[in-house]
């Protein structure tokens, strides 16, 4: 049981990594210099035109906060999830039971991998929540 959870684990956490790397692109044209419009127009050597953006946030992927709210809500749709921040603590909220052996348990293995070792999680089932400290501690 806890090698097919470790695995859906990786499933996940490599999901929210593809949702966040594709979110982070710009929109058809941005990377697109004016001065190539204009004929006859200098531009500088491809090394200034490089401008990938810098990692923003402090989670996963450069991630800010929100970022990583909506790409682990995106991941975890299939269970109906929403995932918010209140205060310093993370919430996802989705199907399931809390009443379960297993309960929250690999939500909470890939949030962990996601979210800084700090920040303290909990799975919110319909019956209960299920704070991550608790279901990993099992």
């Amino acid at each position: 049981m806890r090698k097919r959870v470790a695995h859906l684990s990786a499933v996940v956490t490599i999901a929210v990594a593809m949702l966040l790397t594709s979110c982070s692109g710009n929109a058809a044209g941005e990377n697109q210099s004016d001065t190539a419009a204009v004929p006859g127009a200098s531009q500088a050597p491809d090394s200034a035109n490089d401008k990938s953006p810098a990692p923003q946030g402090d989670y996963a992927f450069g991630a800010g906060r929100e970022d990583i709210a909506r790409a682990i809500e995106k991941a975890f749709s299939s269970q109906n999830a929403k995932a918010t921040w209140e205060d310093d603590l993370f919430v996802l909220s989705l199907d399931g039971d809390a009443e379960g052996a297993m309960a929250g348990y690999m939500q909470c293995q890939t949030l962990t991998h996601l979210l800084n070792e700090d920040d303290v999680t909990a799975i919110q089932f319909p019956n209960g929540t299920v704070m991550c400290v608790d279901a990993l501690a099992e």
